[in-house]
């Protein structure tokens, strides 16, 4: 995804975002997203942050071990 300058420049690249979240039978996380970034994971929203395994596309499911999973997109 690119968004053309002003000025016919080069552009920038869209910022990746998630477009999906599915709660499988399993209990495992299916996490969908447009853009090229790699997927980040952490047990509180402040981290540590540690790379999924994922990316630069998706999807990617995850299997929780925490009472609490909090995913983010970094490119």
């Amino acid at each position: 995804h690119f968004a053309a300058g002003k000025d016919g420049g080069t552009g920038t690249a869209a910022a990746p975002a998630f477009t999906a979240l599915t709660v499988n039978v399993d209990k495992s996380i299916t996490l969908e997203w447009d853009g090229s970034a790699i997927l980040e994971t952490a047990p509180t929203v402040v981290g540590p942050w540690q790379y999924s395994g994922a990316g630069p596309t998706g999807p990617y499911t995850l299997q929780p071990t925490e009472s609490m999973l909090f995913a983010r997109l970094r490119r």
